[in-house]
């Protein structure tokens, strides 16, 4: 029994002292100048190749690929260990080691903030209006929102940027899956037959070329909505009328309103009787007729432009897809889109791009779906009074922009803060609250500018990161400070003891 105990305390013993060695290796492993310079050249490689991504494409790309990667991460948590670690290995802690703590805790300081602020910040968007107000805060974050009676769910759907291959997300609650995913996508709408369909309506698809410009445009007209029914191609006007009655145009003048300058085209359909059109050019003549499908109408339009019937779909629907945008990066590429499927087989698909809803039928539920980017609600409001744009002179290039804004904030507890004017342009932010609104960009709209896009920002680690630099740069610069210390000490011994060799030699002689 002796034996055996000797024999357990030898194993126990000799465990004891291959771990002990064991966290020794590691620690001098993570206190090592190799680690040190392994991380710092990673780090450096990394913002090498950020800087260059981001100057190719934009910001949200390069935070993707390398500032929000998982190895990325694992750099900065290495050098934190390495750092943290190097400082507990001069443990007895000397008065000579201040320099050396201080910029140590300084680096630690800037690694923490920066990860509050990741965890805990806001970067997002503010849209708004001229004389409009919003309060609302638009996060790079787009989500699946399924509304049914009282019941709101959410699915985050992951960012990627262009190129970047799409991971089909199923969600099984109600039995869909995101298909495909396009980071900017331009809507590419189509007119398909549906008799049966309660929206249906008349469709016309034109196409108009020819002028002095050699112009080549096709046009969908829809009567089934407002915005199809009318459309503006230049100077021209087209308009797609239906109705219960037939009404013979070229037995009527035009309308009072489509007398005014610049050229209008009015088509009308009937399914038995075919179609017929009235134009008009801007010196006031009028041309009308009949026509069906692939004919080729001759307004009398300057330039010998032409207008040719492709198609004529008598009952029609609209049917929305999307296709990459040319525009794949920086603020004016569109927003995203995604396809999402239906069924035990996904056999049913649809295109929703962000800010769409749809209503569907999924098990026997109506559940209403939209694809929203996530949303920040402020406790206060800014309302844009003027958006203003000065351009280089000569040209239609923007020099600079700014917005001038009233924050509406009733519930501060500081009277001359619940509302007051300001203005905000791309070098002078706004400071409210936690929150930064920087001037980012407009929407172009006539006859100016109409719309203001805000970039808003929340960094709550800026005081941790403020300090930490504050540390780094006292710590470096009492660093440099006892190395000039240890110079000139050196300098006063070597002084002192040339005039001790040439005192010796003076009484040699």
């Amino acid at each position: 029994m002796e034996s055996q105990s000797e024999t357990g305390r030898v194993k126990n013993t000799g465990a004891l002292e291959r771990l002990s060695s064991l966290l020794t290796s590691l620690f001098r492993f993570l206190a090592s100048l190799k680690l040190a310079v392994v991380v710092m050249t990673g780090l450096t490689v990394a913002m090498i190749a950020a800087t260059i991504i981001e100057a190719e494409t934009d910001t949200a790309t390069a935070q993707y690929h390398i500032y929000r990667a998982v190895w990325f991460y694992g750099l900065l948590f290495l050098l934190g260990v390495n750092i943290f670690v190097v400082a507990v290995s001069r443990w007895p802690w000397k008065r000579h080691h201040t320099a050396f703590l201080l910029a140590h805790a300084g680096i630690l300081l800037l690694l923490a903030g920066s990860w509050v602020t990741y965890q805990y910040g806001i970067d997002g968007m503010m849209r708004i209006e001229e004389d409009r107000q919003s309060s609302i805060v638009e996060l790079n974050e787009p989500q699946l929102v399924f509304s049914e009676e009282d019941r709101v769910r959410s699915f985050p759907i992951r960012w990627i940027p262009p190129g970047v291959k799409w991971s089909p997300l199923a969600i099984k609650d109600y039995s869909l899956r995101v298909d495909e995913f396009l980071t900017h996508a331009d809507p590419d709408f189509k007119m398909i037959s549906a008799d049966e369909a309660e929206r249906s309506s008349p469709a016309v698809k034109v196409l108009v070329q020819g002028g002095f410009m050699r112009i080549r445009q096709e046009y969908w007209l829809w009567a089934g909505d407002p915005a199809w029914s009318v459309i503006q191609a230049g100077p021209a006007l087209f308009t797609l009328a239906s109705g219960s009655e037939f009404v013979d145009l070229t037995k009527m003048r035009a309308a009072p309103q489509a007398m005014g300058p610049g050229v209008r085209l009015d088509l009308r359909w009937d399914a038995k009787k075919g179609g017929q059109f009235r134009a008009r050019n801007s010196e006031g003549k009028e041309v009308a007729g009949a026509f069906q499908k692939g004919q080729v109408l001759e307004p009398g339009w300057k330039g010998g432009v032409t207008v040719t019937v492709l198609d004529v779909i008598p009952k029609a629907v609209s049917q929305v897809s999307y296709k990459p945008s040319k525009i794949q990066y920086g603020n004016q590429a569109p927003p995203s889109a995604i396809r999402i499927s239906a069924g035990e087989k996904y056999e049913a698909s649809m295109w929703l791009g962000l800010g769409d809803r749809a209503t569907l039928t999924l098990q026997d539920r109506q559940v209403t779906v939209a694809y929203l980017p996530k949303r920040y609600q402020l406790p206060y409001s800014l309302k844009l009074n003027r958006f203003q744009i000065d351009y280089y002179k000569g040209t239609r290039n923007p020099a600079s922009f700014a917005s001038e804004v009233t924050v509406l904030d009733p519930g501060n507890e500081a009277p001359s803060l619940r509302e007051f004017p300001i203005r905000i342009s791309m070098n002078e932010p706004l400071h409210h609250r936690d929150l930064t609104f920087y001037q980012s960009s407009y929407e172009p709209g006539e006859p100016r500018p109409t719309v203001s896009i805000f970039s808003v920002n929340r960094d709550p680690g800026r005081a941790t990161k403020y300090a930490g630099s504050l540390l780094l740069v006292a710590g470096v610069i009492l660093l440099f400070a006892e190395k000039l210390k240890k110079a000139k000490k050196r300098q006063l011994r070597a002084g002192v003891s040339e005039r001790a060799v040439s005192s010796l030699q003076q009484e040699q002689v």
